[in-house]
């Protein structure tokens, strides 16, 4: 496992990078909307294959390490809580989405707030906030397709409503961290949080955000939690199994239960719905929350 210094290097490394290409990204899409939109798109899609769902695959692993009285046990019931949360969100899509939301904020939160070495938790509640914030309210109609979709009824405000939320979700993200010690550098950041959340549409800013901000990150602190009690291939191989099974079974799941007329993109949704408790789950205990110094 690394130590506490070599963890704050990584992250501070992570920190340029990420605020490196999310400027390129904000300049790109201010300069062609068009043509940054699609290449962002295959950049998110490649990515969620990439980083976004390996960065949860190596979840079994973690439950290897931890120390828990029966291993079987605790896998097959990660697997079973994969499974109901595919039944829980078919029979209530709507619950199932607003917990899906209010879970992905707090795991946001607390993983930013890891990577800055950890920051309180006011911090870390505002950012998941003005996150998934971001993704719900800058751009409603585009949103308001995708959650009809997955057959969900959540009403969202008209785009004046939705821009005042939106400020003041971020203008108190923005103010909590003004009030820091470390305040330049996570103002700066916040700052350039909000501005891809206004720039750049929902998949673009959510993909960014997830697979850059937050999954790249992770993964890493993962690996670093597993050196030593994994050899690498079987780190690579465990990513790869699980990384496909999860997108099959999840596709799977979602035609048996709703038919054969869904949109492409729908079955990593759904995935991504299913893996977030257990997800959650997994690396508040295996992990400590943000606190593991992995």
């Amino acid at each position: 496992m690394w130590t506490s210094r070599e963890v704050m290097a990584q992250n501070s490394q992570w920190n340029k990078v990420i605020a490196g290409l999310s400027v390129g990204a904000v300049g790109l899409a201010a300069v062609g909307p068009a043509a940054s939109t699609r290449a962002l798109a295959i950049a998110v899609a490649a990515g969620m294959l990439a980083i976004g769902l390996p960065h949860g695959a190596l979840d079994l692993l973690l439950i290897g390490r931890a120390r828990v009285a029966n291993r079987r046990l605790a896998l097959v019931a990660y697997v079973a809580l994969v499974g109901l949360s595919v039944v829980a969100f078919r029979i209530a899509p709507t619950l199932g989405l607003l917990l899906f939301l209010a879970g992905s904020a707090w795991h946001f939160g607390q993983a930013d707030a890891w990577r800055w070495g950890g920051l309180p938790t006011a911090w870390a509640l505002s950012r998941g906030l003005a996150v998934v914030g971001g993704l719900l309210l800058a751009h409603p109609p585009a949103v308001a397709g995708v959650i009809a979709d997955l057959g969900a009824e959540l009403a969202l405000p008209d785009t004046r409503g939705a821009r005042l939320v939106l400020g003041v979700l971020f203008s108190v993200h923005l103010g909590v961290s003004a009030a820091l010690p470390r305040a330049r550098a996570t103002f700066a950041e916040s700052s350039l949080l909000c501005a891809m959340a206004a720039v750049l549409q929902p998949t673009a800013f959510f993909g960014l955000y997830f697979l850059l901000w937050h999954s790249a990150p992770h993964l890493w602190r993962v690996v670093g939690a597993l050196r030593g009690a994994a050899a690498p291939r079987t780190l690579w191989v465990s990513g790869v199994v699980w990384t496909l099974g999860a997108v099959v079974a999840g596709g799977a799941a979602w035609l048996a239960l709703a038919g054969l007329s869904v949109h492409p993109t729908t079955p990593l949704i759904v995935v991504a719905i299913a893996v977030t408790l257990p997800h959650l789950l997994v690396v508040e205990w295996a992990m400590g929350g943000v606190g593991d110094a992995a």
